[in-house]
């Protein structure tokens, strides 16, 4: 068995990613041969879809990486793959078995290196001739450490992304091609120095990158050498399957439908070959429009009987660019609670100013106000999203002690009037005296140039009568609130004075 040497910094790369990283990992190792020794000097990854228990290095990805060492931009062969697992340690699953094996086919030299993400430790493996796989023994591993130990090493820190463009030197017997076939379950081969052919079916797909929050995705894709497709798909990490309808010759289409679309989706699909196999592409996503509502204010204090509404902004905001029209309907509100909105349809960017009345009649309180907006895809059910908003009815209230009063010529009567404050009210208050009769003035104790109510409590006032005739008088208190949102609320009070 042959020996494998890695550079330390590519190793201490490798295994700080799949460390740091919550899902699995997934690259290439590039290096060449020196004798029995095989020498990685470098990895290489790109874009890939991970999950936990899954990484998938897509196609696109691949190509790239293929394509840049033909054409001599990216230095090196390609000598094996990495990956980590999340759990279970260092070992070969089935799916590592199966692609190490097409991978293998190329070169019995290439290793497949697995990295246990929990522990850092480090495993590589090759499959023996029965296709059994075999961890290399660790007397047979080596990290080297200088630069010297291995000849015109010059990698880059950290993963390249294949950028920068490099003289490519082949090194003979090792693959270039054969690019972790399984893993992505697309074929794709770039004979430089080995020109085996390979099976010929292939799936032939454009991606669906966005849709509509609730709007059916009709997914379609052609194949060659493929009998029947299957589509994989999910919003979460369960994925749902489907198998996908042959609209014509090689042809294959399923639609998602629009109750299934309730969030981003990812998908992919696989195919049974004609000589019995499966043939699968990478992860694609798709990114679904959407959006919420959002309230400026979200608790409002509604003043009972006031001649002004108070109101806040509704907004709709977009996500994953969404710009459909969507209506908001007012709420139900309480009785002699009345709930409107400034416009009922709009598009993001839209402002919707929704106003809030309550009439003399309306209980006092605090309840709770569910604002929906609506989006209607065609022939699909409605989305809706809503926003909660907490309405306070406050009021104030006022009484005189006694309703009437009887007072001698040139004396005085004393009277309280009695202030109450209800659920959070906080205007100020001015207090008006109506139908004084001439010749009489009446005081607030302590004495007060201007009368003003700015709180709960009892108010003792004072009336003086000065050369009034007798008779029986109507006064009357006029109290007027002047919120900080605008208007006004006026309550009244009377009480009647008999002058003897």
């Amino acid at each position: 068995m042959s020996y494998v040497s890695i550079w330390k910094p590519v190793n201490d790369r490798i295994v700080k990613a799949s460390v740091e990283n919550p899902n699995e990992i997934i690259g290439l190792l590039i290096g060449r041969l020196d004798r029995n020794t095989l020498i990685i000097e470098d990895s290489i990854t790109g874009e890939f879809s991970s999950e936990p228990h899954r990484v998938v290095l897509p196609p696109d990805t691949i190509a790239k990486i293929a394509d840049d060492i033909v054409k001599g931009r990216l230095k090196g062969n390609i000598v094996g793959w990495y990956h980590s697992h999340t759990a279970d340690g260092v070992f070969f699953s089935d799916t590592d078995v199966e692609s190490q094996r097409i991978l293998q086919q190329f070169s019995p030299l290439t290793v497949g290196m697995v990295v246990d993400s929990k522990t850092g430790d480090v495993g590589y493996f090759r499959l023996d001739s029965t296709g059994e796989p075999i961890k290399i023994p660790e007397d047979k591993v080596k990290v080297h450490v200088e630069k010297s130990e291995v000849a015109a090493l010059k990698p880059s820190l950290p993963s390249r992304k294949l950028t920068k463009p490099t003289q490519l030197k082949p090194a003979a017997k090792l693959i270039i091609g054969a690019l972790l076939i399984t893993l992505i379950c697309s074929l794709i081969f770039v004979g430089v120095v080995i020109n085996k052919p390979l099976p010929q079916a292939f799936i032939h797909h454009i991606p669906v990158a966005t849709a509509v929050i609730g709007s059916p995705v009709l997914i379609t894709t052609n194949s060659t050498g493929v009998r029947n497709m299957t589509l994989f798909y999910a919003s979460s990490a369960s994925y749902a399957s489907a198998e996908m309808k042959e609209t014509a010759p090689n042809t294959y289409q399923y639609v998602i439908p629009e109750s299934e679309v309730t969030g981003n989706l990812t998908y992919y699909l696989k195919g049974v070959t004609d000589a019995g196999g499966t043939v699968t592409t990478g992860m694609f996503h798709i990114s679904v429009s959407d959006f919420s509502l959002s309230i400026s204010n979200q608790t409002l204090f509604v003043y009972r009987n006031s001649t002004k509404p108070v109101s806040t902004d509704l907004n709709i905001i977009p996500i994953n660019g969404f710009n459909e029209m969507v209506t908001v309907i007012p709420p139900g509100a309480p009785a002699d609670v009345k709930v409107t909105v400034s416009s009922n349809q709009g598009r993001p960017g839209t402002i919707f100013r929704l106003s809030v009345t309550a009439g003399a009649n309306a209980n006092l309180g605090s309840f709770p106000l569910l604002v929906s907006a609506t989006y209607a895809p065609n022939s699909s059910q409605p989305v809706i999203r809503t926003a909660r908003l907490i309405v306070t009815v406050t009021d104030f209230d006022m009484e005189v002690s006694s309703s009437s009063l009887s007072v001698s010529a040139g004396a005085q009567a004393a009277f309280t009037l009695n202030v109450t404050l209800d659920y959070g009210f906080e205007a100020p208050i001015t207090l008006t005296v109506v139908g004084l009769p001439q010749g009489a003035k009446i005081t607030v104790i302590p004495t007060n140039d201007i009368i003003l109510l700015n709180g709960p409590g009892s108010h003792s006032f004072v009336i003086s009568e000065v050369g009034v005739r007798p008779g029986t008088y109507t006064i009357t208190f006029i109290a007027v609130a002047t919120p900080a949102t605008g208007g006004s609320i006026t309550h009244s009070s009377t009480i009647q004075v008999t002058v003897r």
